[in-house]
């Protein structure tokens, strides 16, 4: 089980740039993700492996102004291909 509680096995990695507040919604959601976090001066990194991006998709797509992704090529094109798929249905 991967810290948004998605099993299976790994399918890809993210690594994220938070706020203070993603993080702390992030811990109260998901607190299997303490283990995976680092502290820096001004923010916060999620650096971990997901069984399926969906958990995470749907955490991100929801504080998309509180977290940068940084290296996490499949994570963008999985949000992207979300987005337009569900906004197709406005």
């Amino acid at each position: 089980m991967d810290v948004f509680r998605m099993t299976g096995h790994v399918c890809g990695h993210i690594t994220w740039k938070m706020s203070v507040m993603a993080k702390n919604l992030l811990l109260e959601e998901f607190p299997l993700a303490e283990k995976e976090l680092e502290r820096n001066v001004n923010y916060w990194i999620l650096d971990t492996d997901v069984c399926n991006y969906a958990g995470a998709c749907r955490f991100y797509v929801g504080l998309a102004n509180e977290i940068k992704i940084v290296d996490s090529p499949d994570f963008v094109d999985y949000v992207k291909d979300y987005l337009s798929k569900n906004l197709s249905k406005l």
